[in-house]
């Protein structure tokens, strides 16, 4: 045994065996483990979430008066991996379930509703209901008298004199089923 360690063809054949083996299990460890990273698939899962506050945008403050939405709450559906399921808030107001009024028109409207700024990998699946009645009004303007009522009764001494009223008409702007009530 001794006089083939001396031999130099020997350790050489022996020397390369051990490199062939080391680079045989180095190798072979690397396709072991790309086949189970193939196999390990991220975990998909699907969560509902309850009474989400539907959010308004786009109505025309100037023209038009939200006067009631109906849900104003919804169920959302939402997919994906359970890292990022983890970072859904829509308590905060960073996930949100909007109705765009920006086309609606005075009376009752369908809208549909939008689910918006979810976070990356979160697919929203589906939204229960997926729309909204809104009852919307115009405001308008209208012309109306102005008087002037006096209650109470002044001191011993003093007396009260006719009230008067500059101006004596004033323009009210208010949705128009306000606006019908008011006389003066």
């Amino acid at each position: 045994m001794d006089s083939w360690l001396d031999n130099k063809n020997v350790v050489r054949i022996v020397a390369l065996m051990v490199g062939f083996l080391l680079w045989f299990i180095v190798h072979i460890d690397e396709k072991m483990n790309d086949n189970t990273q193939a196999s390990v698939q991220p975990r998909i899962e699907t969560n509902r979430i309850y009474d989400v506050t539907v959010h308004t945008i786009g109505l025309d403050a100037q023209k038009y008066q939200l006067v009631s939405m109906n849900p104003q709450k919804v169920n959302i559906t939402v997919r994906g991996r359970t890292v990022d399921l983890n970072k859904v808030s829509t308590k905060d107001g960073n996930s949100r379930v909007l109705a765009d009024l920006s086309g609606v028109s005075p009376g009752v409207n369908r809208v549909a509703l939008q689910a918006v700024s979810f976070p990356e990998g979160v697919t929203v699946t589906s939204i229960d209901p997926a729309e909204v009645e809104v009852v919307v009004e115009a405001i308008e303007k209208k012309e109306v008298p102005v008087r002037a009522v006096v209650t109470g009764e002044p001191g011993n001494e003093f007396r009260a004199g006719e009230p008067l009223v500059n101006p004596s008409t004033v323009y009210v702007t208010a949705p128009k089923s306000v606006l019908e009530r008011i006389v003066e």
